[in-house]
């Protein structure tokens, strides 16, 4: 007798028939547990990326904010013209840069 076998010999337990829809219901929960696990490694990997982007926006900002600094400790003047805003308001700001409105 071989080992971790039984002497008593085995019942033969009833095998219910499965069907083809819980079959198909079993293999859609698997397939739909791989879709979230893609879903969540994608999520992830986007908020890896945002606070990736968010870091390079703040050290611009920084360097951006540094060299106005020292521009201005140097004396001169520094004008930033927005690409979304009107440059009139600007203008008008700063006449002894640009003259006077004609």
């Amino acid at each position: 007798m071989a080992k971790g076998k039984s002497k008593k010999p085995s019942k033969a337990h009833p095998v219910a028939p499965v069907s083809a829809a819980k079959l198909k219901k079993t293999a859609v929960q698997r397939g739909v547990r791989k879709h979230l696990r893609q879903l969540e490694r994608q999520l992830s990997d986007a908020a890896r990326q945002e606070r990736k982007r968010l870091r390079k926006l703040d050290r611009a900002t920084f360097r951006r904010q540094m060299l106005q600094a020292a521009l201005e400790d140097a004396g001169y003047t520094v004008i930033r013209f927005p690409h979304d805003q009107p440059w009139d308001p600007i203008f008008a700001t700063y006449p002894s840069v640009f003259g006077g409105s004609k």
